[in-house]
């Protein structure tokens, strides 16, 4: 059952031993960007792009991430995540790589993680 409300989605707990190692960085840089939750991810292991689902309540928190910590970086996009419960009080968001290639999608993963690590 999908969590309907911000409150229950738990981001202070994240089984990170769990994660891609290529990820773990950047979902720690995520959760402390205020308004934005991560729910799941995975690098994409040069097969797909890399996949970060996040919750956010205000496409403001989208808006000021994209201006403050994607720009100049092109190579990541947002998705909107369509399969949601009309009672959730959040929209699920994927931030998706545009790149599958796995040492490129590694060398954006670290350069995301840095910048925003360094504009908190």
């Amino acid at each position: 059952m999908p969590k309907i409300n911000w409150d229950d989605i738990d981001n202070k707990n994240i089984p990170y031993n769990e994660i891609d190692k290529e990820l773990v960085n950047l979902v720690k840089a995520l959760n402390n960007v205020p308004g934005i939750k991560t729910i799941s991810c995975c690098c994409g292991h040069g097969k797909e792009p890399c996949d970060i689902y996040i919750a956010v309540r205000d496409l403001n928190v989208i808006r000021d991430f994209c201006f403050n910590y994607l720009n100049p970086f092109y190579n990541w996009r947002f998705e909107i995540e369509n399969n949601i419960n009309r009672n959730q009080d959040y929209l699920i968001l994927c931030l998706k790589s545009k790149s599958i290639n796995y040492d490129d999608v590694c060398k954006e993963i670290e350069k995301l993680t840095d910048r925003i690590e360094r504009n908190r």
